[in-house]
């Protein structure tokens, strides 16, 4: 798409010039506007790719630090320490050379942007619930944000798989009612512990379990 300026006629053209599937309106808008202020220089359009890459880093090195501050023992320097380290390896695998530098590829990286934001905005949403506060303001920002990614290109269609996949390894399907929780309780922790409590019951030689013998079989008093 090629606008030598930016008017609006130039604008919804290229939005509408992706005819395949439910196209891809945000992608070739931002090449029209690429082109509009760099011309025919790749360079320029390299340096936006790199820009939407960068922004994607930062999003995972939140969404990792926020997903480890909800794991049992989280401590707050370490996770992010561990979080920074998992954001920048990925952002600087050699798996992202083509999609960073290959321009048409940015339909591919605008798409996770808008997908990082959604389960940024999910995971904020459900914790929310489960702290027994209101959640569904948050959580009613992901459907336009998965459609902006859609938007972008099909593969935003995996959300739901993200989410499901958050819900099985820490969120655990738990909501609570607002106010039925005590201040400060957290009961993705809380959760946790109880799990920890019934695998410590279920090994009775373990040096950690809390039960005795005389505490689970009562006395005989001679019979």
């Amino acid at each position: 798409m090629q606008a030598t300026e930016i008017t609006r006629e130039s604008l919804m053209q290229a939005l509408t010039s992706f005819r395949h599937g439910i196209g891809r309106p945000l992608p070739m808008l931002s090449f029209a506007l690429d082109y509009a202020f760099w011309g025919g220089n790749p360079l320029g359009y390299k340096i936006s790719g790199l820009a939407v890459h960068l922004v994607n880093a930062l999003l995972v090195f939140v969404l990792l630090q926020r997903i480890l501050s909800l794991l049992p023992g989280a401590v707050v320097e370490r996770d992010r320490i561990m979080a920074g380290l998992i954001a920048a390896a990925w952002a600087t695998h050699p798996l992202q050379v083509s999609t960073v530098l290959y321009v048409v590829q940015r339909m591919e990286t605008l798409s996770l942007l808008f997908v990082l934001l959604a389960l940024l905005f999910y995971l904020a949403g459900r914790t929310r619930q489960a702290e027994g506060r209101r959640g569904w303001p948050l959580l009613a920002i992901c459907p336009p944000l998965v459609a902006l990614g859609l938007a972008c290109k099909e593969t935003a269609a995996l959300f739901p798989v993200y989410a499901l996949a958050l819900e099985l390894t820490i969120l655990r399907f738990r909501a609570h009612a607002p106010g039925r929780l005590a201040h400060g309780e957290s009961p993705l922790l809380r959760g946790s512990a109880w799990e920890s409590s019934l695998l410590r019951r279920s090994c009775p030689g373990s040096s950690t379990n809390r039960f005795t013998q005389s505490e689970v079989i009562p006395r005989s008093n001679g019979y």
